[in-house]
């Protein structure tokens, strides 16, 4: 898994954690919105227990969470029925990983494909088409992909984080 060292609060970077990832049990949840997002997931993961847990009760779980506090962006182009809680997510599991988008809904991710979210996503995913047709590693892909991030959009700071997930069979 890779993501970028720093985040953007309004106008000001900041400097993250050394992982983006919040980890609940034998799930990890990454997201690409401002640091709300993730001060709620981090706040919450000990109120709830995860084990057994479906891809769409965690969902329901950061549904909550962001409805509780009043989380959610607001867009007159909403369509009125969608809340849009203003972030995209990324959730892994020993079972798969899911791509989420703004209205909290899942797409499971083919294994060995790469997945990126957030403003510099367009980036990141070139990049690793680039990587992968040159044989590139998936460790070295990975870590292209955020190298490519970080130099094309402006709102994607810091230096490339690259992990492995390492939590009850991730």
């Amino acid at each position: 898994m890779g993501s970028n060292s720093q985040h953007c609060r309004g106008d000001e970077v900041v400097p993250a954690t050394a992982s983006k990832w919040s980890i609940f049990g034998d799930w990890a949840i990454a997201n690409s919105g401002s640091t709300i997002h993730s001060y709620l997931l981090e706040r919450q993961a000990e109120t709830i227990d995860v084990k057994g847990m479906s891809v769409l009760e965690i969902l329901d779980f950061v549904r909550k969470a962001h409805e509780d506090n009043n989380v959610k962006e607001t867009d007159d182009e909403q369509d009125g029925v969608s809340v849009d809680f203003g972030a995209y997510f990324i959730l892994a599991h020993k079972d798969g990983v899911f791509g989420v988008d703004r209205m909290l809904t899942p797409h499971k991710i083919d294994d060995g494909y790469t997945w990126a979210a957030g403003s510099g996503c367009e980036f990141a995913r070139g990049a690793d088409h680039a990587a992968r047709a040159l044989g590139a590693s998936y460790e070295q892909r990975i870590e292209l992909a955020v190298r490519a991030a970080i130099a094309y959009d402006t709102i994607c700071p810091g230096n490339p984080i690259v992990e492995k997930l390492g939590f009850n069979g991730v």
